[in-house]
């Protein structure tokens, strides 16, 4: 029973973790559409001088986000498998990290692929 308890509360606090970074990409991104709409049509989308460290930032920000939203919802099931690998081995002893560092390391990933798509960019 206590098992059946404990694997319930990790697949609620993965599910919960991985909807909650995935809603706040797409709020994110749903709200900046909305304000480029509002904008003028020709408004910025040809700029023949250099980048400053605002635009890369924000450019930077843009792909990180849209990374985030777009790739979380697909480890979510990794995520579960993996939270409960963990809670097998921390029940046989063994130091395993926690599902949180799992899915850290996915979104790191994918943010420093960001970096690579702004460079490219």
């Amino acid at each position: 029973m206590i098992a059946g308890t404990a694997l319930q509360r990790d697949r609620v606090a993965v599910l919960f973790s991985l909807l909650g970074i995935t809603a706040l990409s797409w709020i994110y991104l749903i709200r900046e559409s909305v304000d480029m709409s509002r904008a003028s049509p020709m408004m910025d989308m040809v700029r023949l001088d250099p980048w400053g460290v605002t635009d890369f930032g924000l450019t930077f920000a843009m792909w990180a986000i849209i990374m985030v939203g777009m790739t979380v919802p697909s480890a979510a099931p990794a995520a579960l498998v993996y939270a409960g690998v963990a809670r097998k081995a921390a029940r046989q002893g063994a130091v395993v990290a926690p599902a949180l560092v799992f899915v850290a390391g996915y979104v790191s990933l994918w943010v420093l692929f960001s970096g690579f798509g702004t460079l490219a960019q």
